[in-house]
Formats: structure tokens, sequence, C-alpha cells
């Protein structure tokens, strides 16, 4: 299986869950840990399509991060539908 590469296009600090905008019109939604660094707009590179725990790299900020796949390739708009809507539940808690 090749690697992937992708956009962060959402992101909930709160829920350590991030959305990975892979191309084609899907996405991939992750786990990151709390104490990396990771921002909307950043190009992650030797992702997976499926579930595990990785090492990618984050050619924006130039360092390395754990994170764990949480899916294969979905739509972006369900991709970001899963963000969203754990920071919804998040607020209102």
């Amino acid at each position: 299986m090749g690697t992937i590469e992708g956009r962060v296009i959402a992101l909930d600090k709160q829920s350590l869950l991030a959305a990975v905008d892979i191309g084609w019109g899907q996405a991939i939604v992750m786990e990151f840990n709390q104490f990396h660094a990771l921002s909307e707009g950043d190009w992650l590179e030797n992702l997976q399509n499926g579930y595990g725990s990785i090492q990618c790299y984050n050619s924006s900020q130039q360092n390395f991060l754990e994170v764990t796949v949480l899916s294969g390739s979905v739509p972006s708009d369900t991709a970001l539908f899963v963000i969203n809507s754990r920071q919804n539940v998040a607020d209102a808690a």
C-alpha cells in the first residue's frame, strides 16, 4: 500500500481529532497527540488509508507526528461532519 499525503482541513483540539483532505473529494479522520503542534492547512505526508497508528511527517512545520488513523477514505463532507459534530458536543457539555 502506498503512502498518502494530504492537507488538514478541520481540527478539534478538545477531542484531538483532525480531518485530512487526501484529494478527489476524499478525506481521512485521525486522532493526534495533544503534545504535537498541528494546524489547519498543514501538509501531512506518509499517511495511510485505514485504521492504524503511524508516524507521519508534517512538512509545513517540519516535524514527525504519531497519529492514529481512524477511518479509511470517506467523502470530505463526512469527515468534516465528524469533526464538527464532535466540536458541537464538546461545546454543549
